[in-house]
């Protein structure tokens, strides 16, 4: 009975479930909701369907009338067609999709861009000059001088920025340049003892006074140096002069101390009382000429002084040390733009005495300079003459000592060496000419005593040095004393000297101009000589090799500094040379260089690091790279040397190409144009190879027939005897007779 009373409880169940389900089909079907379905079924009856279309609903033609313009129809009439072929692509092939949305994507083209594009290319220097007067004619020297006009180089204008151009418009203005002004400073110029001012000087003082940007390249020291000191004296407000050797400002504060002008040099190795009077005379303002070295200038108590008064001039001595280009470089001068920007940036005058045009390019870039007024003078003076001869062997030296004996006192000889100088000065001495040295082997009373006899009025000597411009370490004033920077040819030099004469030649073309300033400087004719030779050029490598900084140095400091960068602490010169295996010179130096970049700070022997690890690997590498391409560079450098020693054409057509000017036509005041000064038998001083082997040969067991000259024959190598007296007539016969021979010893 059980059994039976089950199966029907199931059969019941089933039924009723049964019947639930038919319930549930049975509203499906009746329930309005399968919209897809019924969109599918007419989607697909649409193509099939021959006759048109019929209307849809109103919703689906106004979104396909809002695509129809953007996808551009040729024609506005046959809409319907279009509309109809866009509905089978919408569901079999979607190709014209991504074209609308392309269209959708792509932004309207702005109307405004090129106009803003316009703004921002317009070039300020119109500005400048539409500021200044009219400048066509040459700078008067009366009355006319007050109305001298300035107006920036064309050729060599660099596009502004807009932020820069910010600061130009910020500067306040300047009082105009009068008569009276002028008068002035031709009084200060008068008191300081200097030449008139001539028409580049003019133009350069102006544009200081005026607030305007100069770069000034002037190769003769005191017309370069008197550009700002006379215009300083002439503004409401302190002048800075930067530069990196501390022995010429020194020099400079002395000479103007002593004639009572406002000067102020604050040095290192100033006292703590002097400091203070001196931070107490800058914060006071006025007229006045502050001179300090790129480290000074980021002493937080100079710029608290500085911010008191005011700056009414920025000056960059030596401006060629921020150029990558230049034979010399210093990193402090590379981030002067920034350094300006926190002074107020103030007008500059960036000044040097010999640089290219790829230089001058690179100094108004670093120095982020507005339309720069462009004063260039000539590299070689007027009443200079260039003369170049091949002196081989050890003969060199009497012929020295002859070319001497027949120039006009006083003079100067350039050597490359001490030992060099103390021999030609050994030499000089015994055939009877008064004769005075200099080099870095003398102490300094000897040294200063020297220069005081050299220098005192009336004195003709003949002074013999070592030159001030020799390339070293390719970074003036860093890792140097204040008196080895002060080589012979820097600071007061007498400008009476009626020669210059190269024993050797020079390291570079750079050391070779500012060196053939130091002749002639008054204005009366002055001859230049350089004794070239091809093993002078091993030589500099030599001494090259030696002086110039090494980045695999700098890298070895670099790693040892890590770890005092992470610590955050100071290390003494003694434990770093000791970790690098380094002298204790060389790392002094090497720490200098690290502080000139603004990296570490130096005191009483202890270097702390300013930044973090990675930063100093990074300057490390950057000063690295620096130091190497200056290497490479001294190569290139000596080969242009030899090349203008050795060349057939005009020596100033090669300065010029040197000096990236272009070539020029012959100037009539070298060796190379005028006949006169060498003679096709002069291209040596000393015997041939020919003529000295005959010589050997007397020695030798198979002894040669020699031909036997006359007493008054010149040798093979010798010089045709002028007409004149010996040691009389123009400087051109002077030059000529001085290699005559000399009869042979019997």
């Amino acid at each position: 009975m059980p059994q039976k009373s089950k199966k029907p409880v199931k059969k019941a169940n089933r039924r009723a479930s049964s019947t639930a389900a038919k319930n549930k089909r049975s509203t499906a079907k009746a329930s309005p909701k399968p919209a897809k379905r019924s969109v599918v079924t007419k989607a697909k009856r649409a193509p099939i369907a021959k006759p048109k279309p019929k209307p849809k609903p109103a919703g689906k033609p106004q979104k396909v009338a809002q695509r129809a313009p953007l996808a551009s129809p040729p024609k506005p009439a046959p809409r319907k067609p279009a509309l109809a072929a866009k509905a089978k692509p919408k569901v079999l092939g979607p190709k014209s999709e991504p074209r609308a949305r392309h269209a959708l994507i792509l932004p309207p083209r702005p109307k405004r861009l090129a106009a803003r594009l316009l703004v921002a290319r317009a070039p300020r220097a119109a500005r400048v000059e539409e500021a200044l007067p009219d400048s066509s004619r040459t700078i008067p020297a009366s009355d006319a001088i007050a109305s001298i006009s300035l107006k920036p180089e064309s050729g060599e204008l660099a596009r502004p920025s807009l932020h820069a151009a910010a600061h130009v418009r910020a500067r306040s203005p300047r009082a105009a340049v009068t008569l009276d002004t002028w008068r002035a400073i031709d009084a200060t110029a008068e008191r300081l003892g200097r030449a008139a001012l001539n028409d580049e000087q003019r133009v350069a003082i102006r544009a200081a006074l005026e607030g305007h940007d100069s770069v000034v390249v002037l190769p003769d020291d005191e017309r370069a140096v008197s550009c700002y000191q006379l215009a300083a004296f002439q503004l409401p407000q302190p002048t800075i002069v930067i530069s990196p050797v501390p022995a010429e400002l020194e020099a400079q504060q002395a000479a103007l101390c002593a004639r009572e002008l406002p000067a102020v040099f604050v040095s290192a190795e100033l006292s703590a009382p002097g400091r203070s009077a001196a931070l107490a005379r800058i914060s006071r303002g006025g007229p006045l000429l502050l001179l300090l070295t790129p480290e000074g200038l980021r002493a937080p108590d100079i710029r608290q002084a500085l911010a008191n008064s005011g700056i009414a001039l920025f000056v960059a001595e030596e401006a060629h040390c921020a150029s990558e280009a230049s034979h010399e470089l210093r990193p402090s001068y590379a981030e002067l733009a920034v350094t300006l920007r926190g002074l107020g940036s103030p007008p500059v005058m960036a000044i040097t005495r010999v640089a290219s045009a790829a230089v001058r390019r690179d100094i108004r870039a670093r120095l982020g300079l507005e339309a720069p007024v462009t004063i260039q003078s000539p590299p070689v003076r007027a009443n200079l003459q260039l003369v170049t001869k091949l002196a081989r062997g050890e003969g060199r030296q009497a012929a020295l000592v002859r070319l001497v004996e027949r120039f006009e006192l006083p003079g100067l000889v350039f050597c490359a060496t001490p030992h060099d100088v103390d021999s030609v000065y050994a030499a000089l001495c015994g055939a009877g000419i008064a004769a005075r040295r200099h080099h870095s082997g003398m102490t300094a009373s000897e040294r200063a005593a020297e220069l005081l006899s050299f220098n005192s009025p009336g004195q003709r000597a003949v002074m013999v040095a070592v030159s001030a411009f020799a390339p070293g370490s390719g970074l003036p004033g860093i890792g140097e004393q204040l008196e080895a920077s002060l080589g012979f040819g820097r600071g007061a030099v007498r400008r009476d000297l009626r020669f210059v004469v190269h024993y050797q030649s020079p390291a570079s073309i750079e050391q070779y101009l500012r060196e053939i300033q130091r002749a002639g400087a008054d204005g009366s004719p002055a001859m230049c000589v350089l004794l070239h030779e091809s093993s002078h050029r091993s030589l500099h490598e030599v001494m090259l090799a030696q002086q110039r900084f090494r980045a695999t140095h700098l890298a070895e400091l670099g790693r040892a500094l890590e770890t005092p960068a992470l610590e955050g602490r100071t290390v003494s010169l003694e434990a770093l040379a000791l970790g690098t295996g380094q002298s204790r010179r060389t790392t002094d130096r090497l720490t200098a260089l690290l502080a000139d970049a603004g990296v570490v700070s130096r005191a009483g022997g202890w270097v702390r690091v300013l930044c973090t690890a990675s930063e100093l690997d990074e300057a490390c590498r950057r000063l690295g790279a620096q130091l190497y391409a200056l290497r490479e560079q001294d190569a290139r450098r000596l080969a242009s040397v030899s090349a203008f020693a050795e060349a057939s054409e005009c020596k100033l057509s090669c300065l010029s190409q040197y000096l990236g000017e272009g070539a020029s036509q012959g100037c009539g005041r070298c060796s190379a144009c005028v006949s006169e000064l060498l003679t096709p038998s002069l291209e040596s001083l000393v015997p041939q190879t020919s003529a000295r082997r005959s010589v050997v040969h007397e020695f030798s067991v198979q002894p040669l027939s020699l031909s036997v000259q006359p007493v008054n024959a010149p040798l093979l190598s010798g010089v045709v005897p002028s007409a004149g007296h010996p040691g009389h007539g123009s400087p051109v016969a002077k030059l000529a007779d001085f290699g005559v021979a000399r009869r042979p010893r019997e």
